[in-house]
């Protein structure tokens, strides 16, 4: 192998591990923010809320950047609550004793 190339292999490594380092320390930084990919809901609803202006964002390349602290507060305020968190009975329990039918008990 030629002197050159052999430079060339060294110094290129040396660059591949340095960009690795820092794009390791600006993905740790970035788990303060979602985005389409990461987000808890579907990504199509993410962007269109983003889009509206539901919680503030921003674009960086391909990537719309939510804040988790402003898309959790908006999560917080417009979560819906299960029958059995609001205190309700279950819709399809409800149905079957209305029928006279016996709940059939899950197991596991």
């Amino acid at each position: 192998m030629s002197e050159l190339r052999k430079k060339i292999q060294e110094a290129s490594a040396r660059f591949a591990n340095e960009l690795c380092d820092a794009l390791e320390s600006v993905v740790a930084k970035d788990t303060d923010y979602l985005n389409q990919n990461t987000a808890p809901i579907r990504k199509r609803k993410f962007l269109a809320l983003a889009k509206a202006g539901a919680f503030p964002s921003r674009k960086e390349g391909q990537l719309v950047l939510v804040r988790r602290e402003d898309f959790e507060r908006w999560l917080a305020k417009h979560a819906r609550l299960t029958p059995a968190q609001q205190g309700e009975k279950d819709p399809e329990l409800a149905a079957a004793e209305r029928l006279g039918l016996a709940p059939v008990k899950r197991v596991g």
